[in-house]
């Protein structure tokens, strides 16, 4: 028992989507999740009925099957049975995902953060560490179907692996019949099986899979891996920030994005040949930026010269920027900033709209040391600007925040005036 509160449990992997049945009969799940990690939701699932063949013969004999494509999930359970396996490659590949990877986001729990075994390759302190969660963001170049799997390790009893640990795909909570086969050896915190859990949809572009712990009274188990089987190539992005892994898919022969319709991170690299930039300090009168409390957020302070008091939502910062061109165009907006310490996406923290439309971008700040006196200028993205009055607004949003010094708008063509912005 010391060996194994010394070793840490935990309930399930870090991976996700649902198989379907299992070597034993399963008990119903709680769990749930904010994107990537965050676990108070109840769920409660409706098992459905094991489908179990009607030989008595062992070698081909299937206790449980897969919900999605109908075969066998038992590769523990029944090494002799001949049939069909959700598990066979049949000219797929099977893709492995170290839990302990860099690319995996930890979420802390009730007893902190998760224990990163790197001697025996593997997560401990899961299962009792309520709240905690095992994350991947998974890339996939095509929509299909994969056989998704986990690697824990064994206890002396069999367990269900969805009714003590929550699994998502892609956010939705996912059910299996799955089940870790009991060690017959009794507690052994390193010796390690794979559970096929069953059939999972994968989304052309990023999915993610996570783990997570919603009480801590379940058969404790180390997480060392998930699979998943699949007839594409598959790559891991880093779940702490998937964006960065991304790849521009329409690049030039010198690399420079040729989408001005796209602001993917990767996508913000493009051509401003002949176009035309101009820099609106945020001292103009003619740009407004208040608060519930303040009627002007400028510093005007000698060492600060910046829009400032926006480190706290609960005065709704607001900050309107406009400007007149000549003809229908693409702009690029960039903020002159503080230097915020970590890679902080705009949109996460301001609600940005041009003329009264969503801004959809991934631009952020660098993840240059936090200082209120260092600034740099730091790109939003590409956005289609009209003829005449546009009015860039920025409401802040988070309880974050860092200076701003001013708006630098670069246009694709055409000429462009400063304007007196307007805020309702």
């Amino acid at each position: 028992m010391n060996n194994m509160k010394k070793h840490i449990v935990f309930s399930l992997i870090s991976i996700l989507l649902l198989g379907l049945a299992s070597c034993d009969n399963t008990s119903s799940i709680t769990y749930s999740s904010d994107s990537l990690g965050g676990w108070d939701d109840p769920w409660d699932v409706s098992w459905p009925d094991e489908d179990e063949s009607e030989s008595t013969n062992s070698s081909d004999t299937c206790l449980h099957r897969c919900l999605v494509c109908g075969k066998c999930l038992d590769d523990e359970c029944d090494e002799a049975y001949e049939g069909e396996r959700c598990s066979d490659l049949n000219g797929r590949t099977s893709y492995e995902f170290n839990a302990i990877s860099g690319k995996v986001l930890l979420g802390e729990g009730s007893l902190g953060s998760l224990a990163v075994v790197d001697s025996d390759n593997y997560i401990g302190n899961f299962n009792h560490n309520v709240g905690s969660s095992i994350n991947y963001v998974i890339n996939a170049p095509e929509e299909s179907d994969s056989c998704l799997q986990v690697t824990l390790s064994m206890m002396p009893d069999e367990e269900n692996v969805t009714s003590c640990c929550v699994v998502k795909v892609n956010g939705e909570q996912q059910s299996s019949y799955g089940t870790l086969s009991a060690d017959p050896n009794g507690e052994s915190w390193v010796n390690f099986s794979t559970v096929t859990l069953g059939c999972v949809t994968l989304n052309k572009g990023q999915n993610t899979i996570s783990l997570g712990v919603e009480n801590d009274t379940a058969q404790q188990f180390n997480v060392r891996s998930i699979s998943l089987i699949s007839p594409n190539v598959l790559t891991q992005l880093d779940a702490n920030d998937p964006d960065a892994d991304a790849v521009c898919n329409h690049q030039d022969a010198d690399g420079y994005c040729t989408d001005y319709d796209s602001n993917d991170l990767c996508c913000l690299n493009k051509r401003e040949d002949g176009w035309t930039v101009t820099n609106i300090n945020g001292e103009d009168d003619r740009v407004i930026k208040k608060s519930d409390t303040r009627d002007d957020l400028w510093n005007d302070d000698p060492s600060e010269q910046c829009i400032g008091y926006i480190s706290s939502d609960t005065d709704k910062a607001r900050i309107a920027w406009a400007f007149t061109i000549s003809e229908d165009c693409y702009v690029r907006f960039s903020l002159e900033n503080s230097t915020c310490g970590k890679y902080s996406k705009f949109t996460d923290v301001w609600n940005m709209t041009l003329n009264g439309e969503e801004m959809i971008t991934d631009g952020r700040t660098s993840n240059t040391s936090q200082s209120f006196w260092t600034y740099e200028m730091s790109k939003v993205g590409y956005f289609k600007a009209t003829a005449g009055f546009n009015l860039f607004e920025m409401e802040h949003m988070v309880s974050f925040g860092y200076n701003i010094r001013s708006l630098e708008i670069s246009i694709q063509k055409g000429t462009l005036e400063i304007s007196q912005a307007e805020m309702n």
